[in-house]
């Protein structure tokens, strides 16, 4: 009988351990668990904030960027307004580089020249149609632009046309580059306003580059 006890004393001995044991695994098992969520859970609030601060980030550069275009734009359609107000008025300085005006509108000389290096683009004064294209043996390279009003404007010594007969263009375009053909001493651009086929001196229309 006692040992018949006995037996079932170790055996409730060693149930009660084995649960004791599991349940020990288990609390450890859940401890760890807890942990790791409570590890992740602050994990992915730091990287929430850090998302954040970027999305911040990208959302005020992306503000400054709009700003800095919208500022551009401005500019852009001041400038135009500025250069571009009447757009059959030939007004503009027909290069777009450096240049140094090398002779005066005169009555033996109606036209100014603006001397610069060969291969400058030439522009267009105003929008128009290009009347004529042509090779003369004192002017050189020649382009003749009417603006379809009462002004013309023509372009010699050129190094080459980019341009057709017949084609419109608009204020600004490049139409061709200057040269030294023709009888020239030195590169540079001739350029002729006419009203009505007269000549004018186009120091009274084009406007100063700033």
């Amino acid at each position: 009988m006692k040992k018949f006890l006995f037996i079932l004393l170790a055996i409730s001995v060693g149930i009660s351990f084995y649960f004791y044991h599991q349940n020990n695994k288990l609390r450890q098992k859940l401890i760890e668990k807890g942990e790791k969520i409570s590890a992740n859970d602050k994990y992915i609030e730091i990287l929430k904030e850090k998302v954040q601060s970027l999305s911040d980030f990208a959302t005020n550069k992306s503000k400054e960027e709009e700003l800095e275009d919208l500022i551009d734009k401005i500019e852009e359609k001041k400038s135009s307004k500025q250069v571009f107000q009447n757009p059959r008025t030939p007004d503009l300085i027909p290069l777009d580089g450096k240049y140094k005006i090398s002779q005066r509108f005169s009555s033996k000389h109606p036209a100014m020249d603006f001397a610069a290096k060969s291969g400058t683009k030439v522009l267009s004064a105003a929008d128009g149609e290009v009347l004529s294209i042509y090779e003369d043996e004192y002017f050189g390279n020649v382009i003749l632009i009417d603006h379809f009003n009462q002004y013309a404007t023509l372009y010699a010594h050129l190094q080459n046309s980019l341009v057709e007969i017949g084609e419109t263009v608009k204020k600004g375009q490049v139409i061709a580059l200057s040269g030294n053909t023709g009888n020239s001493t030195a590169p540079h651009l001739h350029f002729e306003i006419m009203v009505n086929g007269e000549n004018i001196d186009p120091e009274t229309v084009i406007k100063k580059r700033n």
